[in-house]
This record gives structure tokens, C-alpha cells and sequence, in this order.
């Protein structure tokens, strides 16, 4: 008997490690079909220095002063200047990386909960395929067709190491965690809860001795402090040449932006729908709690079980607090962004869901509960058809549909005595239908969205694009719109000032650029917004472009050193355009 068990415990192990390699293949896949350019390559190419500057920007200063592995990695490998290796495919890379890191965590979290490869592989695959990640908040969730993935990075990696930690595989949750630090500084902190509830399990529930798990922590620690040392000796040339600042003129950016300027950090609407979903799921591990306490959990269940309650229970207090007074609020708390921690309950709501429903079927013993995969493929087909056109919107059946499968996971856990007639073989195919429309619909979807040539438009640079050669001819410093973005991936050359949202990461970087950006723009971040300022200026900036005359534009040209400007064809500028396609013109000071 004991044999068996052994042989069965293989058996499920290697399904486990199946279903892993599956769902990263298949998320390395739709990320690639999705991809778009990314905003850490320009990190990259200033680290790499492949865009030549004949005297420092203020772009320069934030892409030299943003410490990610994100952006250093790659930087490395640009800097071989081998011909294939370029940024186009280091955007490549990027997004079907994010992508895999953000399924394959979700796909661990649902295994370590349900022991069921299959329902682990539904998780993120029925996520995808519905859109229902999109009930972002006042911070996106995305997984493709995201041109940010540093913060899909380090989710991915929150997710990962709450399942290791959860799992046997605790030195390993340990060491990313450590390595988290030089990903996203950001979520590394907010982990720290997580960190907490672990450390009181091992040492008051398991009695483990924790220097084998200190030490797997501190080789993460150290490779992120090798990071840290890495970036400050490659960019300290750059640094050396930039304006010093005082953290006082920082701190007055910093809380005038984050006031009146950047949505990332306006408080979280209680409303919203992704709001209340989060106060659903945390209901929902309340039936994890019953199975845990009845049994009917694993040890490492119901460990995941705790970090997830403790992590979506800190997501709905930092909503809350968002709502405090804004001269309450502290600075601390807002550069670390309550809004962004909602991503968690707001990415886990899908797969959560699968899952209760999934330990709901294995309390009926031997017999199989088709309702689930029934219940659930409808879901998935009725919400196929209706995907919204506006990734923030989600029709009301999608919500409708999704109470409902909880609603059969509730009852289904808590009815005794109810034994529904086997239906071994309608299980299997329902299973099998759901996972194959699950699985395929992202790749046909992406599939269809290379054959369009999104794709290959997102990749245009002055590497492969005859518009962007011609720009990337001519030397010096370009100025662009406030609404356009990504320029110095598509030029090869210095921008002026860009990423405005970064004045709340990076102080030097802010204390430099506000200045700039308030006279080539017309936009004061010290300030309340006024007339017809939207975020970041995009619409301000038009009048702002227009109104300027030959001689303002010779004056600022000489002291920014700027050659030349990139606008949108609406809006109009008294110089000559040189170039322009759909999207751009292109002009120079004369």
C-alpha cells in the first residue's frame, strides 16, 4: 500500500511538473503574439549607452537613476552589439517573459491550494482569456499588451514566492524574496507581511531551524546588493554630471504630484467592482479556513491559505487608508502606492474562485461533480463573446457568472449528505473542451494580432523603420509631445525630458525635471492642475506647442539643446515640419 502511495505521488508530481512546462510555454507564447515595445529597454539603452547625447537630459538622468535587474540584464546583453540582439527583440523578450512569470506564479499558487494541474492550468488561462484581470483600479493589472512590465514582474514573482514559501520548496520563496529587492522595490517592502507569517509558522508551528532558510535569504540579498553596486558603478559617470538637489525640494514634488497630479496615487473608488470583488474573495478564504479547519487542507494549503488571507487583508486596508486626509497620509505609504497592492485579489479573483470550487468537487469523495467544469466553460464561452472593447469595462454577465460559480462553490462545500450520480466520462470531456477553448483563444487572439501587424508596428525603431532611420541621421537632442512616448526606442537619440510619472521614484530626476517641464510644457507639478490640464499635461501641452513663436522655440532650443521636435499631427507648430508619417511629425529648429 505504501508503494502505491509512492507510485501515485510520482504520478501526480510529474502531472505538476507537465502542467508547469505547459503554462509557461503557453504564456511565453501569448506574451510574444502581444508584445509591445517596453519602457525598461530605454533604461537599458542609456545604461548601455547606445543612444550618443552631447551633454546629459533629463531623460538620461531618470534612466540612469531607475536601479532595476529589469533594466541591467538587458543593458548587458545590448551592450554585446551583436546584430540580432537589439531592442526590438529585447522587447520581445520582455513581454513574453512577463507574461510566462505572471501564469506560471498563478499556476504554482492554484497547485499548491488543489493539488490538480488542471485546475491550476484553467487559473490563469481562463484569467487571460476573459479579461476579467482588467478590473484594475487606480493601478492597471495587465499580463499582455503592457508596455510596463515591471511591476508584471515583480507580481509575478509575489506570487511565486508565496507558493514556494507555502510549499517544501521554502529556500527557494526565500532567495526570491531576497532577489525581489533588485526587481521591484516596491513590492519587496509590501511582502514583508507575508515575510512576518512565515517567520511565526517556522518558528512557533514548525520548529524548524531557521539558518538553512537565513541563509538561502541572504544569498538573495546579496545578489540584489551586487545589483545595486552593478548599477551605481555603470551609471556614476552619468550621475556626475547631473544638478544636485535637496530632499526638501524633492519632498514638495513629491506630495504636490502625488496630490494633484498622479491617479496612481488618488484613492481607491470603494466602488469600483474590482473593490468589492476583493471583499468577495476574502469571504471566499473564509471557505478555505472551514476546509482547513475540518481537514479537508494540506499543511502547505493552509499556509498559502494564511498568506493569501494576510495579503488581500492588507490590500483593502491600503484602499482604505487611501481615503485618509491627503496631509495624513505618509509619504511612505504613498511612494509605495496603496492602489498597486489591489492587483493581488484583483489577479487571484479568477483563479481563487477555480479553485474553491475544485476542493468543493474532492468533498464528495470518489464521485465526480461535473458542475464545475459545466458551470465554468459556460462562464468562459458567454464571456468570450461578449470581451469588451475597452479593457477597463467588463460587461455585467462576466460578474454575474463568476457570483455565480462561487455561489455553487459555497453550497457545494457546505452540503453533507448530497451524492450526485457519477458522470466520469462527462467530467473528462467537459474538462477537456474547457482547457483546449481556455488555452487556444489567447494564442488565436495572438495569432490574429501578429497577422494584423501590431505587432511588427510596436517594434518600429530607427533599426527597421525608413521613417525612423531618417531621424535617428540627424545629431543632438529631440523635445516631443507629452503625448508621445517611447521616442527614444524609436529614434536612437536623447530625449529632452520624458516619464513624468517618474518624478515620484526618483529624486534627482524630479528636482531637475519639474523645472524643465514647466517651461517647455507649460506644466507646474508644485501646483494644482488648471483649465484644461489632464494627467501629465497631454492636452495642455497642445496649446502650450501652438502658441509658441520662432523665436521662443530658437531661445528654448539654446538652452536645452534640443535640434529638433517630435509632435501628433493635431498639433499645429509655427516651424517647418521635415518629415511626417500617420502618427508623427518631425521638425527642425532653424
Amino acid at each position: 500500500m505504501e508503494r502505491l502511495s509512492r507510485i501515485w505521488a510520482q504520478i501526480e508530481s510529474r502531472k505538476a511538473s507537465a502542467g508547469l512546462w505547459l503554462i509557461c510555454l503557453w504564456g511565453a507564447a501569448v506574451g510574444l503574439f502581444h508584445a509591445t515595445a517596453q519602457a525598461s529597454v530605454e533604461s537599458t539603452q542609456v545604461i548601455a549607452r547606445v543612444v550618443a547625447w552631447p551633454k546629459l537630459t533629463y531623460d538620461m538622468i531618470c534612466g540612469a537613476e531607475s536601479w532595476c535587474l529589469l533594466n541591467q540584464v538587458p543593458a548587458a546583453l545590448l551592450a554585446w552589439q551583436i546584430p540580432w540582439l537589439t531592442e526590438s527583440f529585447l522587447s520581445l523578450a520582455i513581454s513574453a517573459t512577463a507574461a510566462l512569470l505572471i501564469v506560471s506564479g498563478l499556476y504554482a499558487l492554484v497547485y499548491v491550494l488543489t493539488r490538480s494541474a488542471r485546475v491550476a492550468l484553467l487559473g490563469p488561462a481562463l484569467l487571460l482569456v476573459t479579461g476579467l484581470h482588467r478590473w484594475g483600479l487606480t493601478y492597471p493589472v495587465e499580463i499582455v499588451n503592457y508596455t510596463h512590465s515591471n511591476g508584471t514582474f515583480g507580481l509575478g514573482l509575489v506570487f511565486w514566492i508565496m507558493a514556494l514559501l507555502a510549499s517544501e520548496r521554502k529556500r527557494w520563496g526565500l532567495f526570491l524574496f531576497g532577489l525581489l529587492a533588485c526587481v521591484h522595490v516596491s513590492w519587496f517592502v509590501l511582502l514583508f507581511p507575508v515575510l512576518l507569517l512565515f517567520a511565526i509558522d517556522v518558528l512557533f508551528i514548525d520548529r524548524r531551524p531557521p539558518r538553512p532558510l537565513l541563509i538561502a535569504l541572504g544569498a538573495g540579498l546579496a545578489l540584489s546588493a551586487l545589483s545595486y553596486a552593478a548599477h551605481w558603478a555603470s551609471t556614476r559617470p552619468l550621475m556626475a554630471q547631473a544638478p544636485t538637489f535637496s530632499m526638501a525640494q524633492y519632498q514638495l514634488i513629491f506630495r504636490s504630484f502625488a496630490q494633484f497630479w498622479d491617479g496612481h496615487r488618488a484613492p481607491v473608488p470603494l466602488r469600483a467592482t474590482g473593490f468589492s470583488l476583493s471583499l468577495l474573495l476574502l469571504a471566499s478564504l473564509g471557505a478555505f479556513g472551514l476546509l482547513l479547519r475540518n481537514g479537508g487542507l494540506s499543511r502547505s494549503a493552509g499556509r498559502l491559505w494564511g498568506f493569501l488571507l494576510v495579503s488581500i487583508a492588507m490590500a483593502l486596508s491600503l484602499a482604505l487608508l487611501s481615503h485618509l486626509p491627503f496631509h495624513l497620509q505618509p509619504t511612505p505609504l504613498l511612494f509605495l502606492m496603496p492602489g498597486r497592492v489591489m492587483g493581488i485579489p484583483i489577479m487571484l479573483f479568477v483563479p481563487l474562485a477555480l479553485a474553491l470550487l475544485a476542493l468543493a468537487e474532492a468533498r464528495f469523495g470518489d464521485r465526480e461533480f461535473p458542475v464545475f467544469p459545466l458551470f465554468a466553460g459556460t462562464f468562459l464561452l458567454l464571456q468570450t463573446r461578449s470581451l469588451p472593447p475597452n479593457p477597463w469595462q467588463v460587461p455585467s454577465t462576466g460578474l454575474y457568472f463568476l457570483a455565480a460559480l462561487l455561489a455553487i462553490g459555497f453550497v457545494a462545500l457546505l452540503a453533507k449528505g448530497w451524492e450526485p450520480p457519477s458522470r466520469r466520462r462527462l467530467h473528462r470531456w467537459a474538462w477537456a473542451l474547457l482547457l483546449s477553448i481556455a488555452l487556444a483563444v489567447p494564442v488565436y487572439q495572438g495569432i490574429q494580432n501578429v497577422r494584423a501587424g501590431t505587432v511588427a508596428y510596436e517594434m518600429q525603431n530607427f533599426r527597421n523603420d525608413p521613417f525612423w532611420k531618417k531621424v535617428h541621421a540627424d545629431p543632438g537632442p529631440i523635445l516631443t509631445a507629452s503625448d508621445c512616448h517611447f521616442l527614444q526606442y524609436k529614434t536612437g537619440r536623447p530625449i529632452v525630458v520624458n516619464g513624468w510619472n517618474a518624478v515620484v521614484y526618483l529624486p534627482r530626476y524630479a528636482v531637475a525635471a519639474t523645472e524643465a517641464i514647466h517651461e517647455l510644457y507649460g506644466v507646474d507639478f508644485t501646483g494644482k492642475p488648471t483649465g484644461d490640464q489632464a494627467y501629465e499635461g497631454s492636452l495642455r501641452h497642445r496649446a502650450t506647442f501652438s502658441n509658441r513663436s520662432l523665436d521662443e522655440w530658437r531661445s528654448l532650443s539654446l538652452r536645452y539643446g534640443f535640434s529638433n521636435v517630435i509632435a501628433r499631427p493635431s498639433t499645429r507648430l509655427a516651424l517647418t515640419p521635415v518629415l511626417s508619417n500617420a502618427d508623427y511629425v518631425y521638425y527642425r529648429i532653424p
